[in-house]
């Protein structure tokens, strides 16, 4: 969809817009999997009550150390296949190693969360595999790796766990975990990193997470399993902002989507696996209209938040409406009175 809105609409487009088409496509109403988000506390509690005024609206609250953030490292239309890019030998890979190094030291205890969740996803897949001489070592390897991570000692320890585990997993007799082994060499060669070297930094353990997400993807991929782990979470920052992105203090969510080959050869957008985003903290709201009406007062409206013509009008046009409904309930009583 959004490769024939570009074929469209380009010709008419400047290069920032281009280069930025996702966030373009998203502001003129085209579905995409950017979601709209906001800074502004007041904001947000507008377009939880703005609509729909029988049914119960909700704020959904994200913390900011949760994501992993990016702005013109992903242009274009790119980021449109960023799960299929990340299977891919590309040059992503070095680009979202860096940014998960820098999540990383702003999350820890998340990631380790995460990696731990990993390993475990990986040795069930192992378990249901055909056995060989090496499975067995290579669970028991991720089993103590597993322990290092939940009981702490990962952090005291590190050169020695890595080195162990990896040696595992580079095994070259390992025949089951080819494709694993093959992922660690490419990521190697792209972040300018040698496995065959002792592990000398904390952080390298990253890599690790990176590639057991990878093999757990590709499995994913082959329809070997049904889930693919949590991922952090990617706020997006285009580099141009929309008059509109301004005034409401937004952002962008990116949810990942992972896309079969078929469906991208064939061109159809079916969802393979769609990434989850759960908010931290989900607040229930009922009392809309009034809230509205609120907000109407401290200058946080349609009009203010989208300032183009058509909103203006139904602005306009519903205070109208406001006004008249105000007009007749107060005819209707002198009415009565007399």
């Amino acid at each position: 969809m959004i490769d024939e809105y570009f074929y469209e609409v380009s010709a008419q487009l400047s290069d920032i817009e281009k280069s930025n088409f996702i966030s373009y496509s998203q502001h003129h109403g085209l579905l995409t999997n950017l979601i709209d988000i906001t800074r502004s506390a007041l904001v947000a509690l507008y377009f939880s009550c703005c609509d729909n005024f029988e049914n119960t609206g909700y704020i959904h609250i994200f913390k900011k150390n949760n994501f992993i953030k990016f702005s013109d490292e992903i242009s274009g239309r790119k980021i449109q296949y960023f799960y299929n890019d990340l299977i891919e030998q590309n040059e992503s890979k070095v680009m979202f190693y860096n940014k998960l190094l820098e999540f990383y030291k702003n999350n820890r205890k998340g990631f380790i969360i995460s990696l731990s969740n990993n390993l475990n996803m990986i040795k069930v897949l192992l378990k249901k595999s055909k056995h060989n001489v090496y499975t067995s070592e290579i669970i028991k390897s991720v089993d103590w790796y597993d322990k290092g991570i939940k009981e702490g000692y990962i952090m005291d320890r590190p050169n020695e766990l890595n080195q162990r585990l990896l040696q595992v997993f580079l095994n070259d007799k390992n025949e089951e975990l080819n494709m694993w082994r093959d992922i660690f060499i490419q990521l190697s060669k792209l972040t300018n990193y040698s496995f065959e070297l002792k592990v000398q930094k904390l952080e390298d353990y990253v890599m690790i997470y990176l590639t057991t997400f990878i093999y757990l993807l590709i499995q994913k991929y082959s329809n070997n399993i049904y889930e693919v782990p949590d991922f952090p979470m990617i706020l997006y920052y285009p580099n141009i902002n929309f008059d509109r992105m301004t005034l409401q203090s937004g952002r962008f969510i990116y949810q990942n989507i992972l896309y079969s080959p078929l469906n991208i050869l064939n061109r159809q957008e079916k969802r393979d696996y769609i990434q989850k985003i759960i908010p931290d903290i989900s607040i229930e709201i009922e009392n809309k209209k009034e809230i509205v009406k609120d907000l109407d007062l401290l200058g946080i409206n349609r009009k203010k938040l989208f300032n183009d013509p058509d909103n203006i009008a139904k602005y306009v046009y519903k205070k109208s409406e406001v006004r008249k409904s105000k007009y007749e309930l107060l005819e209707d009583f002198y009415i009565e009175e007399v």
